[in-house]
């Protein structure tokens, strides 16, 4: 069993700093891990279903997806980070799309803040 962190320390350093309640848009692969390791943040998703509504993980679906008006989702959930895969849908989008500009990342993960409007 290895003790060695799956994220760089460079995010684990990141998402510790942040205050408690701080609201995070995540891709759904890494909410499991950001949710054990920092309970305090706000995570739009994690594996843990059973506490969202049906319309609730609809909404991540469509975000996640890119489904027509995900980003009037994702503008409505009013987050102050993104903490997405490097190579997923939803980081294309949201650096692409809809101008979120990149904090810090590398290869595998990527930090994001919504545009300042």
């Amino acid at each position: 069993r290895s003790t060695e962190s799956p994220v760089p320390n460079w995010v684990e350093d990141r998402l510790a700093a942040m205050p408690p309640e701080t609201k995070v848009l995540n891709d759904w692969e890494l909410g499991h891990y950001a949710l054990w390791r920092h309970p305090d943040l706000q995570l739009v998703m994690h594996g843990y279903v059973d506490v969202f509504t049906v319309e609730e993980l609809q909404r991540n679906l469509d975000i996640a997806r890119l489904a027509p008006e995900w980003d009037k989702k994702v503008a409505d959930l009013d987050v102050d980070y993104a903490f997405v895969q490097t190579d997923s849908q939803l980081a294309y989008g949201l650096t692409h799309l809809l101008d979120w500009k990149v904090v810090v990342g590398d290869d595998e993960f990527q930090l994001l803040l919504p545009p300042a409007d």
